[in-house]
């Protein structure tokens, strides 16, 4: 059953929902919901945890429904295992068009992004759409411990819960926890560059 079919089943009933959002002030964290309404791609809900109405974007929400794989794993096997495989899609797309695709990998890191091409056929400088993977954020976690023998430290890195970042002209960026999703996005937006592209000839 879809994502939004349970929750509008779960409107109707008066259901409680327990969910992983990967979006607010609590990125991952698991809450419980009784949803009230959907419009668009958006749920209003209650909040259990915080007796409050909010809104929650349902391409950030995944279910965890007792006894069942939550909505991203539901027998789906992925399209894209990797940038490298969303940069084979392209270039398959681009055959014949006049754009560049940059693409660059890492063990905790990529880049894949979409340049057009200047007058004598090189990519411009900056990208018109670019999707980026970034394994660990920018913020380290220092713990400090003390003990008989006395204080010491550590510092670790912290792994994002949405590690893909899509970045697209004058859009703010958007994190991703799902490739797949992520690339469909991009390829969304790559197909409006070249129907764009194609019009004004």
């Amino acid at each position: 059953m879809e994502i939004l079919e349970t929750i509008e089943r779960a409107i109707s009933t008066g259901d409680t929902l327990k969910i992983k959002y990967h979006g607010g002030s609590q990125p991952g964290a698991v809450r419980e919901i009784v949803p009230t309404a959907t419009f668009g791609d958006k749920v209003r809900a209650e909040c259990l945890a915080s007796g409050q109405s909010k809104v929650f974007k349902l391409d950030r929400l995944e279910l965890c429904e007792a006894g069942q794989p939550s909505y991203h794993e539901r027998g789906r096997e992925p399209e894209f295992h990797s940038l490298k495989d969303v940069a084979a899609r392209l270039r398959d797309t681009l055959d014949g068009n006049d754009w560049h695709i940059h693409f660059e990998s890492a063990q905790d890191s990529g880049s894949l992004t979409l340049h057009r091409a200047a007058m004598d056929g090189r990519p411009v400088k900056s990208f018109e759409a670019g999707l980026f993977f970034e394994r660990f954020s920018d913020d380290d976690v220092l713990e400090f411990r003390l003990d008989k023998h006395g204080a010491s430290s550590s510092r670790s890195k912290v792994e994002r819960s949405r590690p893909y970042i899509l970045r697209a002209g004058d859009q703010p960026p958007r994190v991703y926890s799902d490739l797949d999703k992520a690339a469909a996005r991009l390829l969304e937006i790559t197909d409006a560059l070249f129907t764009d592209r194609s019009k004004r000839g």
